[in-house]
Order: C-alpha cells, then structure tokens, then sequence
C-alpha cells in the first residue's frame, strides 16, 4: 500500500472516531484537529490529493489513530462493566431465580475488569481454571 493510500486511511479512520456528523467538511476538521494538521493539508490527505506524505506526519498520525482506538476501547469496556453491574444489581434486587454462585461470579469479574478497558471476554478466559494454559 502506496504512503498516500495509508494516510487517506488514517485520516478517514481519525474522522471516524472524531467527527459528529458525515458532513465532509465535519470529518476533515475533526481529522486536522486531531492530527494537529492544518484544514487543507487534511482535506488534501482526505481525498488523496496530496503529493506527498512526509515521514514525521505518518508517524503522527499512525500515533493519533492508534491512541484513539485505544481510548475507544477502553470507554466501552467501561460501558460494558457498567452494565454488566447494573445487571447484577437489577438480578439480586429482583430476587432472581438465579444460582447465586453464577452472580457472585459476574461481580467478581465486572470488579476484575473494572473500567481498566480489558476486554471482558478475554479476562473469563484468561481467569477461568480449565482454559489455563498448562505450560
């Protein structure tokens, strides 16, 4: 993949997780304000126009995109165990006819993952006795 293809695809991937609309000229200045680009530099980028993408603006942009998907995770992990809690609660308050062991359990893992942006099925997995690794 050419430099100038992977940078329209940062810049289109930056205005993905930062821009509040579909407008164009919404995702391009969301884009630049991440990047700390100018508005035309990102608008040439955005469409490919551009000649040529300079090595430190990769590395930039490559950063930025990376920080953001990071920061996405992390604020919907914490959405998930904020549910995953609030399910509990709702379950015990409502006397549930549940085995107490299998609520007990989730608790434990919504405080395990806590709003540290882990991916909950990953710590089952990893916590579970029988899927342990042997090595």
């Amino acid at each position: 993949m050419s430099s100038l293809v992977e940078m329209q695809n940062l810049v289109h991937e930056a205005a993905d997780y930062t821009a509040h609309s579909d407008n164009w000229k919404d995702r391009v200045q969301a884009a630049a304000r991440a990047f700390g680009f100018g508005w035309s530099r990102t608008k040439d980028l955005y469409y490919q126009d551009a000649r040529r993408v300079n090595a430190e603006e990769m590395d930039r942009a490559r950063k930025v995109v990376r920080r953001l998907k990071n920061e996405r995770q992390r604020r919907e992990a914490a959405e998930h165990v904020a549910w995953l809690r609030r399910t509990v609660k709702s379950l015990r308050a409502g006397g549930a006819d549940l085995d107490g062991g299998s609520l007990d359990a989730l608790e434990r893992l919504a405080g395990v993952v806590g709003a540290e942006g882990g991916a909950v099925v990953a710590m089952a997995a990893e916590n579970h006795p029988r899927r342990r690794s042997t090595d």
